[in-house]
């Protein structure tokens, strides 16, 4: 762990570095730069202890944080395949779809991505075309802005390990419970939006997605358990959870 601490200021450097490499949106910057922080920590600072001085410590954290971006991106991201129109385009629309689709950038942020970071030219007018023929996708997110937001609050007033150990663990939950809704078929996490974010009854669900209304209940339950199931595999209790984000989970609270 004192590794850890007595050089706090080039990790987070480091992660800075791995952020920008990556052109990570503000949001998704914020996960990885609090997965990146837990993940150091876990174990009583279990990676960083396997530095033996072989290399410059810069050199080691580089690989290590970027070995934790693999992760964070395979965790976040894994299941996310690119459309059969996408693939059928050529390797330009798959990138411009996973800049667009998976990783939410408007068209012009992917330009400049695609740009800048990928050197591949194209202009606007190229990727309005490629993008018009993407199928339309939905994906559920947790958002948990409140309670990230009061932990920012709670860093500023207090920048212990303690706080900063439960940011980043709050981010985890959200992390974990985003890939748990990104694995599920879409009807089942537009069943979830519908009911618990739009507040419609299933009898309106059901007549909006031509489903048979009295399955509706049992389907219901049943992606319920999934999620708790699922959160329980990653090693999150249905409490630990509701402790660190709160009313956030308040969906998987709805499971007898």
């Amino acid at each position: 762990m004192a590794l850890y601490h007595d050089n706090l200021e080039l990790i987070e450097r480091v992660i800075a570095l791995t952020v920008r490499r990556h052109a990570l949106k503000q949001e998704d910057a914020d996960d990885f730069t609090s997965y990146a922080h837990l993940k150091l920590l876990e174990h009583n600072g279990r990676i960083l202890a396997t530095y033996q001085g072989r290399s410059h410590l810069r050199a080691f954290l580089v690989t290590v944080i970027g070995r934790l971006y693999q992760d964070f991106r395979n965790h976040r991201w894994g299941k996310w395949r690119p459309s059969a129109e996408a693939r059928r385009q050529g390797e330009l629309a798959v990138l411009l779809e996973t800049l667009m689709v998976r990783d939410q950038y408007s068209l012009d942020q992917a330009l400049e991505i695609i740009v800048t970071n990928h050197g591949v030219q194209a202009s606007r007018e190229q990727l309005e075309r490629i993008a018009a023929d993407f199928p339309k996708r939905t994906r559920l997110r947790i958002q948990a802005e409140t309670d990230l937001e009061r932990s920012e609050g709670d860093l500023r007033a207090d920048g212990s390990l303690m706080a900063r150990e439960r940011r980043a663990l709050r981010r985890h939950v959200v992390i974990a419970l985003n890939r748990i809704l990104d694995d599920m078929v879409l009807e089942d996490r537009l069943i979830l939006k519908l009911h618990f974010h739009d507040s419609l009854p299933l009898s309106k669900i059901a007549k909006r997605l031509s489903l048979d209304q009295r399955p509706l209940y049992r389907r219901l339950e049943k992606i319920l358990n999934q999620l708790r199931a699922e959160l329980e595999r990653q090693g999150l209790t249905v409490d630990k959870a509701r402790e660190v984000i709160g009313d956030t989970f308040d969906v998987i609270s709805q499971v007898n």
